[in-house]
């Protein structure tokens, strides 16, 4: 059958290590029919989906801007087929990645996207899919916090730079660029424009556009 569940928390009323697992969940694992060994089908879920509107360094364009999180507490890394789901979905929204009026790599950007929140056409900014590994059960008892985008090398972070990272006041690549001016897109290809070209694989890097 569908492997044994393992995502553990910490109860909140008596501290203990318990499963989180939903009915649904648990019975789609249970299903033989709907076994991945024998059906092929296979069960990813979104950790988090983190949105922030943020206006570029002009002061005239919003962008409603979001990342994908996966969180692993206890030291604990995806496994091959949660991994090969997370890179296929990241690659499928980077090909949108285009190159300004520099050269320079911009973050892949979708135009003119209907909001259902308030029926408005919004641009929507993609800041990538990246994994947050914890030693221990949350960024306070955790010795060791690494962030990094799905399949590149993790850096070691501090709570206040993972605040930092999730409120979208950082870049979630490292590069030495201010993010309301990384939003302008008008700045130019350096070294610290590196981690996008990671982001990017080279087989879906589209020609050079011009705003």
């Amino acid at each position: 059958m569908t492997k044994r569940f393992h995502q553990h928390i910490d109860c909140p009323s008596c501290y203990e290590d318990i499963t989180a697992e939903s009915g649904f969940c648990r019975w789609m694992r249970d299903e033989p029919r709907l076994d991945s060994r024998i059906k092929g089908v296979i069960r990813s879920d979104f950790d988090y989906i983190i949105t922030r509107i943020l206006t570029d360094v002009s002061g005239k364009r919003k962008f409603y801007c979001f990342q994908l999180l996966e969180v692993k507490e206890r030291g604990a890394i995806p496994d091959k087929s949660q991994f090969d789901v997370m890179s296929v979905l990241d690659q499928i929204i980077c090909r949108s990645a285009t190159k300004n009026m520099h050269g320079a790599f911009c973050t892949p950007t979708f135009s003119n996207i209907r909001s259902t929140f308030n029926g408005q056409p919004v641009n929507v900014r993609y800041l990538g899919y990246h994994l947050l590994q914890l030693s221990g059960t949350n960024p306070l008892n955790s010795h060791t916090i690494t962030w990094s985008h799905v399949g590149s090398e993790g850096r070691n972070i501090s709570v206040d730079t993972l605040v930092d990272l999730l409120s979208m006041t950082a870049d979630p690549f490292f590069r030495e660029i201010d993010m309301r001016t990384l939003l302008r897109d008008r700045h130019r290809n350096s070294d610290a424009q590196q981690g996008l070209l990671d982001l990017i694989p080279r087989q879906h890097r589209q020609p050079l556009t011009t705003y």
